[in-house]
């Protein structure tokens, strides 16, 4: 199937579902690379964050694991970080910068939001770039992980989102949090 015929004839988020899907687009580069910058690191950073508080789960019986036991763990948390999407997701500009964010904590925290967007189209973006991203970096999250005493030694948002993808790389207050890390 060509892109371009492909693309034509289905709305641009079925489009990427199905190369998502690997039904075949030839010549389609993937969507974490049509997004734009902060949306890439917001997306990143959701992945970060919800793996890591995935393998945290474990953190007392760590020390006691084997590293094919914490592999199998982390793989398995690997499967459904992209699964805790919220039902609520939306973009919006913070600080001159579309993140991704959970519409009911936007709310929770109270304020003015500016360019805000929702749609079910959000959901399913950021739920397919979550896919993309782990079957890119996957042996490097679980090789990470693995060669740790705890898992708070390995600081994977740095890991992944500076180092491996560089998402986030070109984010001047980003790179400023990272060193004080």
């Amino acid at each position: 199937v060509s892109v371009r015929k492909m693309a034509s004839a289905v709305p641009l988020t079925t489009f990427f579902l199905l190369c998502a899907l690997s039904i075949g687009c030839e010549g389609s580069s993937s969507l974490f690379s049509t997004l734009e910058p902060s949306l890439q690191c917001s997306a990143c950073q959701f992945v970060s964050k919800h793996t890591r508080t995935w393998v945290h789960r474990k953190g007392r019986k760590w020390k006691k694991m084997s590293d094919s036991k914490k592999g199998k763990w982390i793989n398995r948390g690997l499967s459904q970080v992209c699964n805790k999407v919220p039902q609520q997701t939306c973009k919006y500009n913070e600080d001159g910068k579309m993140v991704y964010a959970d519409f009911n904590e936007l709310i929770a925290k109270g304020g003015a939001l500016e360019g805000l967007s929702m749609s079910e189209d959000i959901n399913v973006e950021l739920e397919n770039v979550c896919k993309e991203i782990i079957k890119e970096y996957k042996l490097e999250i679980i090789d990470g992980y693995s060669s740790v005493k705890t898992p708070s030694k390995f600081n994977i948002e740095n890991e992944l989102c500076f180092e491996l993808s560089s998402a986030c790389a070109g984010d001047e207050d980003l790179e400023q949090l990272k060193t004080e890390l």
